[in-house]
C-alpha cells in the first residue's frame, strides 16, 4: 500500500459514515442456536466478538444449554472454541461478576472432562474454578472424579488446598488411593517455602487434623501423626502477630471433640499438647474448656461435673437446659463484641429519642479523629451512619465542597443497613456518578429503579467499567431478559470511554518528565563545563567546609592542574572522610581528577554489602560512577580491576545494581581475548548466582552483544557467537524475570539496529518482540507497549510494530488502546502515513476510535500540507 498517495479523505469519509450496530446480535443469534440444540451454529455466530464478549457469551450460553437440558458432551466444543478465540491472559476475569463465574463452575464446568476444566481454570487469576469444580463434584458424591483435579491446585494456597483435600478425602472408599490422599493432605502444611509467618501452614495442618477427626481416623494413623507433629513444631513459638494460634486452636478443638466422641485417649493426648501452644488468651481459654469437656467424656463423669465449666464461662448452672450445647456454643463463638457507641446512638435516634447533645459530641470527635476527607464530608457520612433526619443530613450536604455524588452514594449504602426505605431519594441525586468504579452497585442493586438502571448502564459504558456492566448482564440473565443482557454485552470490552485519551506513560506525575529514548541516551554526552583557573587556591580549598563543596570546586575547575594537586592533598584529611556521604563524594572527586586507582581503593569503605534497603545506595552509586568513568576511558580497564568491581557488585542486592552487570559485560569486551573469556565466564557465573529469576541474566548477554559490536563491529567470523547470544536472550525471556524490564530490553534491541546488518537485526528482534506476552503485564501492558514503540521510533523502525500487529497476539482491547496512544503521538512517528496505514480501525469500530483516528490523520495531513487537508478539516467539523 502506498500510504502517502492513498486516498485518505475517501477512506475517512466512509469510516465516519459507517455506524456501529447497537446491541450484540451475534450473541442473540448464538442463543437461538442453543435453543435449537445447535452448539456448532452458536459457536460460529460468536466469531466476530472481542475476547471479553466471547468468554462471557460462552459462560451464559453454556449455562442456558444445561438449563435447557442440552447434551453435556457438546460442552467440549465450547472449550475448543475458547482455545481458538480467547487467548489465556487476554481477559481479566476479575471484571466478570463473581456469581456468574460461580454458577458456571458448578452447573457447567463440573460436568466437563478434567482437561477442559484445567484449561478453563487458566482464565482465572487463581485456582478458583478448579476449587469450585472439586467442591461441586464432592457435593454430588463424585469424590473419585474430583481427586485428579486436587493435584492441579497451586500449592501456594495452603489453607484452601488443605480444605479441598479434606473435602475429597471425606468421600473416598477405603484402600491405597485413600491412604495416599490422606498423606497428601497431611503434608500440605509442611510445604515450603513458608508463606509469611506461618499462619497459612498452621491452618493447613488444622484443616487436615479436623478432616481426619471427621472421618474417625485413629490418632495413631501415620497421616494424623505427620500433621500433629508438624503443627506442634510450627506452633512452638509465638509468630509475628500471633498468626499461628488460630490454626492451632482449630486443630486442638477438633482433637478434643474426637476424644469426646470416640472416648479416645490418643486424641485427648493430642488436644493436651496442642493446648500448650496457643498464645492468644481468649483462644487459650476456650481450648482449655474443650479439653475439660473431652476429659469429662473420656472419664465418663456425671453431668453435674460440668457445673464448674459452665460457671467458668459466665453462665448460671440452673439457667442452662443443655450444658454441653452451651459449652460448645461458647467454644465455637466469635469473641463477644460490645455494641458500638455509633450503633447505640443510631438505635436511640431511630427510636425517636432526643440525642442532639450526644450527636454534637460525636461530630466533634469525628472532626478530630478522621483527617482523611474534609470535615463536611465526614460529618455527612457519619450522619448517614447514625440515621439522622433528612433535614440535618441536607444541612451537612450543603456544606460539601467536593465529591457530592460520591457522598450521596456512600451515604445511601450506609442508610441501607438500617433504614432501606430512605435510600432511593439519595440514589436519585447521586447515582451512578457517585459510584465511578461500581464499588457499591452490587449492594445497591435491589434499590435501583428501571430509570436508574438505564442511567447506570449508560454511565458505566461511558467510563468503560466492565465489572458493573457484567453485574447488570447477570441481573438481566437471572430475570430471563437475555435481550437486555445482549444490549449491554454489545459494549463490553469495546472502546467506549468518552474521556480524552492520554498515553499511559504521560499520565499523572510522569506527565512532567519527558520520556528519554535510547537514541537520545546514546547521543554523545557534553564535556564537563570548565570555569577557568582558580586565582587563590588555598583560600578556595579553605572555604570548602564539606566534602561536597570540595567536589563541586574540583568539578568546576577540573582542568586546573595546580588546583587538582592541592585538592588531592587536602582530600586525605580526616575531616573529608568521616561519613559514607563524604567517602562517596571523594570517589567522585577522584574520578574527576582522573585518579581511578584511588577511587577503587576507597570503594570497599562505602560498599558495606547491604542487601536490602538501608544504605544500599552507598555501594551502588559509587560503582556506577566508576563504571561510567570506564565506559568513557575503557583503556584503563584490567582483568584485576574487572574482578574487583565484579566482587563489589555482587555484594549488593540486585534491585539496586542490576544494570552494573550490563556495564561490566559490555566493558569485558575491551580486554584482550584470553582475559575477555575469563572475565565473561566470571560474570556469567556470578550473575546466575545473584539473580533469583533467570530472565534477569539478559542484562549480561546484552552487554556482551553491545560491547562486541562496539569494539570489533559486525563480521561474519563473529556471527556464530553473536547468534548464540541472541538465542540465549530469547530463551531467557521465556522465563520469569524481576528487575530487567521489557522496556529496557527493547531499548537495547533498538540500539543494536545501528550496529547490525538489517536482515540480522530483523530476524532477531522480530522474533523477540512478537513473542512478548504483553497481556500478562495487565494494567502495565499499555505503558510498556508505548515506551517500547518510542524507543523503536527513535531509531526509525516500523518493522517491529508491523510484525506485532500482523501477529494478532494482542487482545483486541489492548490493541486499540495501543492504537489510541499511537494516534496521540503520531507527531513522533518516523513515517506517520505508514503508521496510520498500519493502525487503521475497522469499519465496525466504535465512533470514539474512528474520531480519534481521523483527528490524528488530519493533524498529519495539515502538517505535511496534503492536498486534502482542508477538506479533512471540514469533514471533522461536520461531525
Amino acid at each position: 500500500m502506498d500510504s502517502i498517495n492513498f486516498n485518505w479523505y475517501k477512506f475517512s469519509e466512509e469510516l465516519l459514515s459507517t455506524k456501529k450496530e447497537e446491541g450484540c446480535k451475534p450473541f442473540l443469534l448464538a442463543l437461538d442456536n442453543i435453543k435449537q440444540g445447535n452448539v456448532n451454529g452458536a459457536i460460529t455466530a460468536l466469531q466476530d466478538l472481542n475476547e471479553l464478549q466471547y468468554l462471557l457469551s460462552v459462560i451464559i450460553l453454556e449455562i442456558q444449554h444445561i438449563k435447557l437440558g442440552g447434551d453435556r458432551s457438546l460442552l467440549t466444543l465450547f472449550t475448543v472454541a475458547l482455545r481458538e478465540n480467547v487467548a489465556i491472559g487476554s481477559v481479566d476475569t476479575s471484571h466478570i461478576y463473581h456469581k456468574i463465574k460461580l454458577t458456571w463452575a458448578r452447573d457447567v464446568c463440573a460436568l466437563l472432562p478434567d482437561d477442559d476444566v484445567i484449561y478453563r481454570n487458566q482464565y482465572q487469576n487463581y485456582d478458583g474454578l478448579l476449587i469450585d469444580v472439586i467442591n461441586e463434584r464432592c457435593r454430588l458424591g463424585l469424590h473419585i472424579e474430583a481427586l485428579p483435579l486436587v493435584h492441579k491446585v497451586n500449592s501456594y494456597y495452603r489453607e484452601t488446598l488443605s480444605e479441598t483435600w479434606a473435602n475429597v478425602v471425606s468421600g473416598l472408599p477405603e484402600g491405597d488411593v485413600k491412604e495416599q490422599a490422606l498423606m497428601e493432605l497431611a503434608r500440605v502444611g509442611a510445604y515450603r517455602p513458608m508463606i509469611q509467618d506461618g499462619g497459612e501452614e498452621a491452618s493447613a495442618f488444622a484443616n487436615a487434623i479436623k478432616g481426619f477427626t471427621e472421618i474417625d481416623l485413629e490418632s495413631s494413623h501415620p497421616a494424623v501423626q505427620v500433621s500433629f507433629k508438624g503443627l506442634l513444631r510450627l506452633s512452638r513459638h509465638r509468630a509475628e502477630k500471633d498468626v499461628r494460634s488460630f490454626g492451632t486452636f482449630t486443630a486442638q478443638v477438633a482433637a478434643a471433640r474426637a476424644a469426646s466422641r470416640l472416648r479416645h485417649d490418643g486424641w485427648l493426648d493430642i488436644a493436651k499438647k496442642l493446648a500448650d501452644n496457643i498464645y492468644d488468651k481468649d483462644l487459650e481459654q476456650r481450648a482449655m474448656v474443650a479439653l475439660q469437656v473431652a476429659e469429662f467424656h473420656c472419664l465418663e463423669k456425671p453431668i453435674s461435673e460440668l457445673q464448674p465449666i459452665i460457671e467458668s464461662i459466665g453462665l448460671v448452672w440452673s439457667g442452662v437446659d443443655d450444658p454441653l450445647k452451651a459449652i460448645n456454643n461458647y467454644i465455637d463463638s466469635k469473641p463477644l463484641k460490645k455494641v458500638s457507641a455509633d450503633d447505640e446512638l443510631a438505635n436511640a435516634i431511630m427510636a425517636g429519642k432526643d440525642m442532639s447533645a450526644e450527636v454534637a459530641l460525636r461530630m466533634v470527635q469525628e472532626d478530630k479523629e478522621n483527617k482523611y476527607y474534609t470535615r463536611a464530608y465526614n460529618r455527612f457520612l457519619l450522619g448517614c451512619e447514625l440515621c439522622l433526619p433528612d433535614e440535618q443530613l441536607n444541612r451537612f450536604y450543603e456544606e460539601l465542597d467536593w465529591h457530592h455524588e460520591e457522598a450521596l452514594v456512600i451515604g445511601a449504602s450506609r442508610l441501607s443497613r438500617r433504614q432501606p426505605e430512605r435510600v432511593l431519594p439519595y440514589l436519585k441525586r447521586g447515582y451512578p456518578q457517585g459510584d465511578q468504579y461500581g464499588t457499591y452497585t452490587e449492594s445497591l442493586l435491589p434499590f435501583l429503579t428501571p430509570d436508574l438502571l438505564a442511567k447506570a448502564e449508560r454511565f458505566f459504558i461511558d467510563v468503560e467499567e466492565s465489572e458493573p456492566l457484567t453485574l447488570f448482564i447477570a441481573h438481566w440473565v437471572l430475570h430471563d431478559n437475555l435481550h437486555n443482557a445482549a444490549r449491554i454485552l454489545g459494549y463490553l470490552g469495546e472502546t467506549t470511554a468518552t474521556r480524552e485519551w492520554v498515553p499511559c506513560y504521560r499520565r499523572g506525575d510522569r506527565a512532567e518528565n519527558p520520556f528519554i529514548t535510547i537514541a537520545q541516551k546514546e547521543a554523545k554526552a557534553k564535556p564537563l563545563p570548565y570555569l577557568g583557573e582558580v586565582s587563590d587556591i588555598k583560600a578556595a580549598i579553605k572555604a570548602c567546609t564539606t566534602t561536597a563543596l570540595l567536589l563541586q570546586l574540583t568539578t568546576n575547575h577540573w582542568q586546573d592542574k595546580q588546583l587538582i594537586e592541592a585538592v588531592l592533598k587536602a582530600a586525605k584529611l580526616k575531616k573529608y572522610q568521616k561519613t559514607l556521604d563524604d567517602r562517596c563524594a571523594l570517589i567522585k572527586l577522584y574520578l574527576v581528577a582522573n585518579e581511578l586507582e584511588t577511587a577503587v581503593e576507597l570503594l570497599p569503605s562505602v560498599n558495606t554489602g547491604r542487601r536490602r534497603w538501608t544504605n544500599a545506595e552507598y555501594g551502588a552509586d559509587p560503582i556506577q560512577d566508576i563504571l561510567s568513568f570506564l565506559m568513557k576511558s575503557p583503556e584503563n580497564l584490567t582483568l584485576e580491576l574487572f574482578n574487583i568491581l565484579l566482587k563489589e557488585v555482587s555484594k549488593i542486592f540486585p534491585q539496586w545494581i542490576w544494570s552494573a552487570y550490563f556495564s561490566l559485560a559490555r566493558l569485558s569486551c575491551h580486554l584482550s581475548k584470553p582475559e575477555r573469556v575469563e572475565a565473561q565466564q566470571a560474570i556469567i557465573k556470578t550473575a546466575s548466582k545473584v539473580f533469583k529469576f533467570p530472565s534477569d541474566n539478559t542484562a549480561v548477554y546484552f552487554g556482551f552483544l553491545k560491547g562486541t559490536l562496539e569494539v570489533e563491529g559486525y563480521s561474519s567470523s563473529q556471527s556464530n557467537q553473536l547468534e548464540t547470544w541472541f538465542y540465549t536472550i530469547k530463551d531467557l525471556m521465556d522465563l520469569k524475570g524481576c528487575y530487567v524490564g521489557i522496556v529496557w530490553i527493547i531499548e537495547q534491541v533498538a540500539n543494536l539496529k545501528t550496529h547490525l546488518p538489517k536482515e540480522v537485526w530483523e530476524k532477531f528482534s522480530v522474533d523477540l518482540y512478537t513473542n512478548i506476552q504483553f497481556s500478562e503485564y495487565k494494567y502495565k501492558a499499555r505503558s510498556i507497549l508505548e515506551q517500547t514503540l518510542l524507543h523503536l521510533w527513535s531509531v526509525n523502525d516500523l518493522t517491529l510494530l508491523k510484525a506485532l500487529i500482523e501477529s494478532n497476539k494482542l487482545p483486541e482491547h489492548l490493541q486499540y488502546d495501543f492504537y489510541r496512544s499511537i494516534w496521540k503521538d503520531i507527531h513522533l512517528a518516523p513515517n506517520p502515513y505508514d503508521v496510520l496505514a498500519l493502525t487503521k480501525p475497522d469499519l465496525k469500530a466504535t465512533s470514539i476510535l474512528k474520531n480519534e483516528f481521523t483527528e490524528s490523520l488530519c493533524r498529519v495531513m495539515v502538517e505535511h500540507q496534503h492536498p486534502d487537508a482542508k477538506r479533512m478539516q471540514n469533514l471533522l467539523q461536520s461531525i
